[in-house]
């Protein structure tokens, strides 16, 4: 796997005065956190810095970074063009997962920086790919300090709910995870409140997005004795909640049942077009995810699906049956 040092990155970021930030499509908390921390460190530096985002970015946590994130760049591409502008991808390392930004930033040199396994080793002229890493928050941490670690304070909060949020509130850490503790001490040093950020995370949620997850359970099917779970937010049902769709909470609730070993949540996005989020317990989703186009962790990924949803319910069926009667997947199934 292709990675660069950090300060091979760092060394970019210095002899260079404009930069785009991009991030996948339907991003997540490490995604915009990631994004919107490292535009603000490089302003501190003098940087002239775009944030952009394909979105969805409809979700109550992302209010305070929207302002900042742009949905499109192509009013604005002969600027960044005439700015020599180096693009920067965070928690993404495969174009196509852009999404609608992919063709308007090809042109640009590009620097990725990912804790994703999973990607195209094509992809950018400079990469930092640490797939032990807990999440891209942490990466960016690194390259903060390494340059000036007296700015931290100013984004060390947003680092650590990125930080947070991937990791399942530390859940989901391994023991070669140890080294990270070091960067999570100096976020919390610097001024992250591991109560204020759980607070953030778990609680103030609205009663709609309760009944939200209520509806979801009532409705989710179960497959392969009961070890995978199938769910689908309609357009009825997008409608009906919105910004309150707590779906991070659903996992939760269905990865706590006993059986249950992988999960898929298949949302509404305009007619005959779904995206896919998949979680699970210790089965290989990644390479699922991958296999349809998308991409994402080993425990913890998605990607897009046009077509028909009773064939897409009868692919993920058929293929996570696969992957549950998988050697390895009965080896290490829970009792």
């Amino acid at each position: 796997m292709k990675t660069d040092t950090i300060e091979e990155i760092l060394e970019a970021l210095k002899n260079n005065d404009s930069f785009l930030i991009v991030g996948h499509f339907q991003p997540d908390p490490d995604c915009i956190s990631s994004q919107w921390s490292l535009a603000r460190f490089l302003r501190e530096k003098g940087k002239k810095v775009t944030v952009a985002n394909a979105g969805p970015l409809k979700e109550n946590d992302f209010k305070p970074y929207r302002r900042d994130i742009l949905e499109s760049v192509k009013d604005i591409l002969p600027r960044l063009r005439d700015e020599k502008t180096v693009m920067i991808v965070t928690d993404c390392s495969s174009a196509d997962r852009l999404g609608s930004l992919e063709g308007d930033t090809r042109e640009f040199f590009t620097i990725v920086i990912d804790h994703h396994a999973n990607g195209d080793e094509n992809f950018g002229n400079l990469r930092l790919i640490d797939p032990k890493a807990p999440s891209t928050t942490i990466l960016i941490k690194q390259i903060i300090c390494a340059w000036d670690s007296s700015l931290l304070p100013l984004c060390a909060e947003t680092l650590f709910w990125g930080f947070c949020t991937d990791s399942g509130y530390f859940r989901f850490l391994q023991s070669y995870s140890a080294p990270y503790f070091h960067d999570i001490a100096d976020l919390v040093a610097a001024g992250a409140v591991p109560a204020a950020t759980y607070a953030r995370m778990a609680y103030g949620k609205s009663l709609l997005s309760r009944k939200f997850i209520a509806e979801m359970t009532d409705k989710m099917k179960a497959y392969h004795e009961d070890r995978f779970f199938l769910a689908t937010v309609s357009r009825k049902t997008e409608k009906k909640y919105g910004e309150e769709k707590d779906t991070s909470a659903f996992y939760d609730l269905v990865m706590a049942v006993r059986s249950c070993e992988i999960i898929a949540l298949i949302k509404y996005n305009g007619f005959r077009s779904y995206i896919i989020s998949l979680r699970s317990l210790r089965t290989d989703i990644g390479q699922l995810a991958l296999s349809y186009g998308g991409g994402g962790h080993k425990l913890a990924a998605g990607f897009r699906y046009k077509g028909s949803l009773r064939r897409l319910k009868k692919m993920l069926i058929r293929d996570t049956g696969r992957l549950l009667t998988a050697p390895s997947a009965k080896s290490t199934s829970r009792k």
